[in-house]
């Protein structure tokens, strides 16, 4: 969904609902954006590719205090509407991990 005119910022939030799996392609102005989802009962990992010249805001379904890393390293994130908020991501390809072990 854009948040800026021309797709310049990008909300992204998967919303599972009983799914283990899911991903998809949307064509924006500055390029696709790609994004997928798995999760088993211990984690919840998101690959998402942001055009060049984007960037994103993205929610992960979590809990409260949940671990939560961005391309391997730990992250702080906003909590509201039972999302982890992670705000500004930068284009390229990015993998989002709730949950499971530490890198």
């Amino acid at each position: 969904e854009p948040l800026e005119p021309g797709f310049a910022k990008i909300l992204i939030r998967p919303r599972p609902c009983g799914l283990a799996s899911a991903g998809g392609r949307i064509p924006t102005a500055k390029g696709p954006v790609l994004a997928g989802f798995s999760r088993t009962a211990k984690e919840f990992l998101l690959t998402v590719d942001v055009p060049a010249r984007a960037t994103a805001r993205i929610g992960v379904p979590a809990a409260p205090g949940a671990q939560i890393t961005l391309d391997g390293k730990p992250v702080r994130a906003t909590a509201a509407d039972g999302c982890a908020w992670i705000d500004p991501v930068g284009a390229g390809e990015h993998r989002i991990l709730v949950g499971g072990d530490a890198p």
